[in-house]
């Protein structure tokens, strides 16, 4: 977890604000997706927005921070990054797509992981 005086930087606060107002424009509440505030153990000076995609599956988790969006805690699978062609605003809107749809985005898979599966 975050310490309390800990601020999301650009990329991570965009993601939650666009979802917060989608959510609240589809009369939602956010808080039935538990967010949070979360850094990875190995480096606590990052902070990351991170909800769950299904209130009952911690494996549903997405975590936004600067860099990208991640699909568990590890950071060690593949993720979204965020790029000037996809900000944090456009996966915050995929995120709610899913949400609203009661589908769950997937982390992407990367062709030289599956070649290394195979």
């Amino acid at each position: 977890m975050t310490k309390p005086n800990q601020e999301l930087g650009k990329n991570a606060a965009s993601f939650e604000q666009h979802l917060r107002a989608g959510l609240e424009v589809a009369e939602r509440e956010i808080t039935d997706y538990f967010p949070m505030l979360v850094s990875p153990l190995e480096d606590k000076s990052k902070v990351g927005f991170a909800i769950l995609q299904e209130p009952d599956d911690p494996d549903s988790i997405c975590i936004c921070f600067e860099d990208a969006l991640h699909f568990d805690p590890s950071f060690d699978k593949v993720s979204m990054p965020i790029t000037e062609d996809q900000p944090a605003s456009l996966l915050a809107t995929l995120i709610l797509a899913a949400l609203l749809t009661g589908e769950v985005v997937a982390p992407p898979k990367c062709p030289h992981c599956e070649e290394e599966d195979d």
